[in-house]
C-alpha cells in the first residue's frame, strides 16, 4: 500500500513539474520568442562574413556588406 502512494506521488509532482514549466513557457513566449528569433538570424548570418574575408574582401568591409545583402533578399 505504501508504496502505491509513493509511486502516486512521484507521478503527481512529475505532471505538476512539466505543467509548472510548460505554463512558464507559454506565460514568457513575448520575451522569449525575439531573443529566439535574433539567435536564429545570427547563426544563419555569422559564416558569411568569414567566408568574404576567405575570399579576399576587407575584414571592415565583410560585415556591412552581408548585412545589405541579407536584407536585399527579405
Amino acid at each position: 500500500m505504501n508504496n502505491i502512494f509513493n509511486t502516486m506521488v512521484v507521478y503527481l509532482v512529475g505532471f505538476a513539474c512539466i505543467f509548472l514549466i510548460l505554463f512558464g513557457i507559454r506565460t514568457s513566449a513575448s520575451s522569449i520568442n525575439p531573443i529566439m528569433l535574433a539567435i536564429v538570424i545570427t547563426a544563419t548570418i555569422l559564416p558569411h562574413p568569414s567566408m568574404l574575408t576567405k575570399r579576399g574582401a576587407p575584414g571592415w568591409l565583410s560585415l556591412p556588406l552581408t548585412i545589405w545583402i541579407t536584407s536585399a533578399r527579405l
